[in-house]
């Protein structure tokens, strides 16, 4: 059997983090509440937010924003979903162009794209949780949850 080059691999590891983590999901009950308390303790007050979007100029940001984005999707056709937030707070939030070029369909801030090299984030997210939770370790070895892997000394 050919071995896969090491960056092949790395998004093998990644895909297996990833089934790992769904399938851990499923074995044991959540803690809903200590989530959505987390959630709940973080969340802003109207006069938090008010503050906030003073603070940081959020209006004006936000013009600016659209203008630039406006302008590359006039000038330059660019196509695609653009969220921008600081402190906490939504400073703009918009989708340019088409969800299906053929058809001229519109995206929405509904529409799916695929996540290509964004899936790394959430992969090394989805490990670190299970870090969290005393599931696996930094200093296991990869070879511990893919026997077959050719490279040794290699750890999560």
């Amino acid at each position: 059997m050919t071995w896969l080059s090491p960056s092949k691999y790395f998004c093998l590891i990644a895909i297996a983090s990833l089934l790992l983590l769904l399938s851990s999901c499923g074995n044991q009950p959540r803690k809903v509440p200590v989530t959505l308390n987390c959630i709940q303790k973080h969340l802003l007050t109207a006069a938090e937010v008010a503050s906030i979007r003073k603070e940081i100029h959020a209006t004006e940001k936000a013009a600016s924003l659209d203008s630039l984005f406006q302008k590359k999707h006039d000038r330059q056709g660019f196509n695609g979903a653009v969220l921008v937030a600081q402190k906490g707070i939504i400073l703009y939030e918009n989708v340019f162009g088409y969800r299906n070029f053929a058809s001229k369909e519109p995206l929405c801030l509904n529409s799916a794209f695929q996540l290509a090299s964004i899936s790394k984030t959430f992969t090394g997210v989805a490990v670190l949780m299970l870090i969290q939770e005393g599931k696996i370790k930094l200093t296991d070895s990869v070879q511990q949850y893919l026997p077959g892997f050719p490279y040794h000394g290699i750890s999560i």
